[in-house]
């Protein structure tokens, strides 16, 4: 077995890296929708169907992400520090 560490080498495996993650997050996607038609418990496929949101809408996951790096929870406490433009880490240090 050899290895090419020329470009093309390179760029092919981020290539089939891509593809081997778009596969499986299809399967994944296919798994939780039969859980949400046939789980047997509700508490399945409520999780079920927050985890098909989260791969939906990865724009709000990167937005809670960031809003979570920033020092924001969403409790009162920082979304009126976050209307004055006031940054907090763990609610209580000013960064």
């Amino acid at each position: 077995m050899s290895y090419c560490l020329n470009s093309q080498g390179v760029t092919m495996g981020i290539i089939e890296f891509e593809l081997n993650r778009l596969r499986q997050q299809e399967i994944e996607v296919k798994a939780l929708i039969a859980l949400m038609k046939h789980g047997r418990t509700h508490g399945r496929k409520v999780e079920a169907e927050a985890r098909l949101c989260l791969i939906a809408f990865p724009e709000t996951v990167a937005e809670n992400i960031k809003q979570e790096t920033l020092g924001y929870c969403g409790c009162e406490f920082c979304k009126s520090n976050k209307a004055a433009g006031r940054v907090y880490d763990l609610h209580c240090k000013e960064l």
